[in-house]
């Protein structure tokens, strides 16, 4: 069988730095592949072209020669803080002058402020679950965990009822990845009565509050459901009650409390009906 031998790769060489060339094909069409060193890191980028290739690998010996020859003229001092930084380096693997650039890019990405204190300020607002949890399963994890502390029935009808219809829009999404403005704008449409929108937010709030505790968002930062606006209420005409209204106030009251009433099917009075009306 009859083999091809590979081709010996192109040259480019300034002072003691070498680039190389692999030429080739991919697919039917030639590819090009410049290859060099950064410390111990092999590199690699590929071109279509030779021309592009050469030019590239040329531009590279250039740059790694000059850092070369200014390292020979290095004084003892600056040769002391270079052995120290390849020192601090060897645990990343990164090559010193990769290290430098991405510093200097950081840098002044950050107008002159501390890289150290912007890493931190994001690792603090990094989910701490490797894994991605989804609205639908927070939902179902925040119910069946309310459930089982003992919650009222009222709330934990309220709040199945509420999140669940969040979990209708959004169930799929990370919940990482829910936005202020996606959860705004839904709100918005989900009720005309304010009040109504005001249970929503809160219950959303209650849920995302809760999701930050197991670790499911950052434990550092405000939630993005934190920021929801809030719907106000608009004032009603102020109403006068006899003395007999007052007393069945309450009477109806009590009744609540003591859940000695039902929804329907039952006659509990005006000061029942006023009060369900305030727990709305």
């Amino acid at each position: 069988m009859k083999t091809t031998k590979p081709k010996k790769p192109t040259l480019v060489r300034v002072g003691s730095v070498t680039v190389r060339i692999y030429s080739g094909e991919s697919g039917g069409y030639p590819l090009h592949t410049v290859v060099w060193y950064e410390g111990a890191k092999r590199m690699r980028k590929t071109f279509a072209g030779i021309s592009e290739a050469r030019a590239e690998a040329e531009r590279l010996a250039t740059r790694l020669a000059d850092g070369h020859t200014k390292a020979v003229g290095m004084k003892s001092q600056d040769a002391d803080s270079y052995g120290l930084a390849m020192r601090d380096l060897e645990v990343t693997g990164v090559p010193l002058n990769v290290a430098i650039r991405e510093y200097v890019t950081a840098f002044k990405q950050l107008g002159g402020q501390s890289i150290v204190e912007a890493a931190k300020f994001y690792a603090a607002r990094r989910p701490t679950q490797s894994v991605t949890v989804t609205v639908h399963d927070v939902v179902e994890e925040f119910i069946k965990i309310k459930k089982a502390d003992g919650v009222g029935t009222r709330y934990l009808q309220d709040a199945r009822s509420r999140l669940r219809k969040f979990s209708a829009t959004f169930g799929t999404m990370p919940m990482s990845g829910l936005s202020n403005e996606l959860m705004t704008e839904w709100l918005q449409g989900v009720a005309e009565n304010p009040r109504t929108r005001k249970n929503f937010r809160q219950h959303v709030v209650t849920l995302f509050r809760w999701a930050r505790s197991k670790g499911y968002l950052p434990r550092e930062a405000q939630t993005e459901a934190d920021s929801l606006p809030v719907s106000k209420l608009k004032g009603t005409d102020t109403q006068v009650f006899s003395s007999g209204d007052i007393r069945d106030l309450q009477v109806g009251i009590n009744l609540c409390n003591l859940h000695q009433f039902s929804r329907e099917g039952q006659d509990f009075g005006f000061g029942c009906i006023f009060a369900l009306h305030l727990m709305e």
